[in-house]
């Protein structure tokens, strides 16, 4: 993987014999992140944008966040830490509003275009109101309206480009790339079976929502919030995500690969524990060698009541 930076006086920096690296993709964080040491002959000045290649395909684009020099006998050491294009959306509020009837993209240009991505959403839409809540990001606000009306996350690839994920349209198969250890985990913890909210604050919480998975397992472990800030629809999906959040780690699946292999997330990957979607991509490398380290999900099946008691 080569590595290319660029520092505040516009000038270019190329490092392709690392020392080590990790690079993380997750479903369930906005942007990627990536950790790089290396070393250097010259001192580099201050790095603001840090871009990597693999086989000529550009697989991160992003901000350094932190960066640490170390001077040894044979020139400088270096440590970066940089997260994707997406931070920027991460690191700055959206206004609290609340929109009626809207649309994926006129969320995108009351809150991300301003920032210089383009849209690339599908035609989203509801015909109710969705509030953007004090405190959140101008990534949520955009990003959580497109969850609860599709179920997938939205990302910013390394155009500059806001997407929405889907579900890989072709299966792929683990006997195709060199495993190099195998981990299955079934995580019943975080599990919740209830949620308890209520509508407006002189009420009580007497208003639930129940996953059948969770109490098919026989997993009673319940949770309360308060969404009366939320209009009708809002609240019932804020407590169907909150059940289905905490089904995420039920069933998973880590394994690691020779080699940078090119996966996505939501990819759909046969084993011999059944399909499941990737959830997390690490590329990373060592005094061993480059690895590629899958965690998959396989989501539980199960319906969602919401009822008043």
């Amino acid at each position: 993987m080569t590595f290319v930076f660029t520092d505040t006086l516009g000038r270019d920096y190329m490092v392709e014999n690392a020392v080590s690296y990790e690079l993380i993709d997750e479903a369930g964080a906005s942007c990627k992140g990536l950790r790089l040491y290396f070393d250097t002959d010259c001192e580099l000045g201050e790095i603001v944008c840090v871009k990597a290649e693999n086989d000529g395909s550009l697989v991160f684009n992003g901000f350094c966040d932190l960066q640490k020099e170390s001077r040894a006998q044979s020139g400088f050491e270096y440590f970066i830490y940089a997260r994707s294009l997406a931070s920027i959306l991460v690191d700055n509020e959206a206004e609290p509003f609340e929109y009626k009837n809207p649309t994926a993209k006129q969320l995108f240009i009351s809150n991300i275009r301003q920032f210089g991505f383009k849209c690339a959403l599908p035609d989203i839409f509801t015909e109710n109101s969705y509030i953007v809540s004090k405190g959140a990001s101008c990534f949520g606000a955009v990003n959580d309206f497109v969850f609860m009306m599709t179920g997938f996350p939205v990302y910013v690839d390394e155009n500059g480009s806001m997407r929405v994920y889907g579900e890989g349209k072709k299966v792929r198969y683990l006997d195709d790339y060199h495993l190099l250890s195998h981990e299955y985990i079934i995580s019943r913890s975080s599990v919740i079976s209830r949620v308890d909210y209520k509508i407006n604050a002189s009420e009580g919480y007497k208003y639930h929502c129940t996953g059948s998975f969770a109490e098919q397992n026989k997993i009673q472990r319940s949770g309360k919030i308060n969404l009366s800030g939320l209009p009708v629809w809002q609240r019932e999906k804020a407590a169907e995500r909150k059940i289905t959040a905490s089904l995420d780690e039920y069933y998973s699946l880590k394994i690691r690969l020779s080699g940078v292999c090119g996966f996505h997330l939501f990819d759909r990957v046969k084993t011999d524990k059944g399909e499941f979607f990737v959830s997390e991509i690490i590329y990373a490398k060592n005094e061993k060698g480059e690895t590629t380290t899958l965690v998959m999900k396989r989501k539980p099946e199960g319906k969602m009541i919401n009822y008043v008691a």
